[in-house]
């Protein structure tokens, strides 16, 4: 019975051995790639010895147990324009890393800046002038309360109207083409009373979009925008009712310049509607057109 106890126990170790051996020999990291997922940019056009030097990974040793998310950590923070998709571990002895390049999509104004950030608010770089162009960022200003931010930060805003674009199949320079700059306003709301925060797109064709509680259905609501944006020169000849409770007709001038007006019904105790289908639009003239 001993004996068997002995056999038993020392083959254990025999096939930990084994294991710990081909971790070491067989699974051992002996080269590490970049697989770049889309172009360089101008602002970061680092090179492969770069990034992998500034990951802190080191050969040899095993491909498992590795802390990849410090990997990543460290690319990111040395490269702000680089996003680490993944590292991947390709059996038996490759890493991966998987890489996309961030893009400039807001201009945000602070208090001490402009910070140039990525759909997520990361702040590629700071500048101290900006000025609007359909090439640059898109400007958004506003109450926003931002300053003292650093480098590779994420801002604290909670915007998505990107991501709420690229779901309508918008990609980043066809907003840019559109929108002028966008900012974040309070507006008392009657239906409520009380504020509540609205955003306001300055179009470079003239129109103005407020997407009021914006928080809830904005993809949708952008939706909606494409959708009335698209044929805003055929409501020529409608009455729309105006802010103040009249009603005014549509023309082709004061549509160059009339605002777009996007929002949820309420239900009869002042509650969101949050369907879809209770988004509705309006069109206001601008005084004096």
């Amino acid at each position: 019975m001993k004996k068997k106890l002995i056999i038993s126990v020392c083959s254990v170790f025999f096939v930990v051995g084994i294991i710990v051996l081909l971790a070491y020999t067989f699974f051992s990291l002996g080269e590490v790639k970049i697989d770049f997922r889309t172009s360089a940019t101008i602002e970061e056009n680092a090179t492969e010895e770069d990034i992998i030097k500034a990951s802190g990974i080191e050969l040899g040793g095993t491909v498992f147990f590795r802390n990849k998310q410090k990997y990543i950590d460290n690319i990111e923070y040395e490269y702000p324009y680089l996003n680490v998709i993944n590292i991947e571990t390709e059996f038996p002895s490759t890493m991966v890393i998987h890489i996309a390049y961030r893009q400039e999509v807001y201009a945000v104004e602070g208090q001490d800046g402009f910070y140039i950030c990525d759909e997520e608010f990361k702040v590629l770089k700071i500048k101290e002038t900006f000025e609007s162009t359909t090439e640059n960022a898109i400007l958004l200003s506003g109450d926003l309360q931002i300053k003292n931010e650093k480098v590779g930060d994420y801002l604290d805003i909670d915007v998505k109207l990107y991501q709420a674009f690229y779901q309508n199949n918008y990609r980043l320079g066809m907003c840019k083409d559109l929108i002028k700059e966008i900012k974040v306003e309070k507006e008392f709301d009657d239906s409520i009373a009380q504020e509540r925060k609205v955003l306001k797109l300055n179009l470079y064709s003239g129109q103005t979009v407020s997407i009021a509680n914006y928080q809830v259905n904005l993809p949708y609501k952008v939706y909606l925008f494409s959708q009335v944006y698209s044929s805003l020169f055929e409501m020529a000849g409608k009455e729309s009712l105006q802010k103040d409770g009249t009603y005014e007709r549509l023309t082709l001038e004061n549509l160059k310049n009339c605002e777009i007006y996007i929002n949820n019904y309420y239900t009869e105790d002042g509650i969101l509607n949050l369907e879809n289908e209770k988004c509705y639009f309006k069109i206001f003239i601008a005084q004096g057109v």
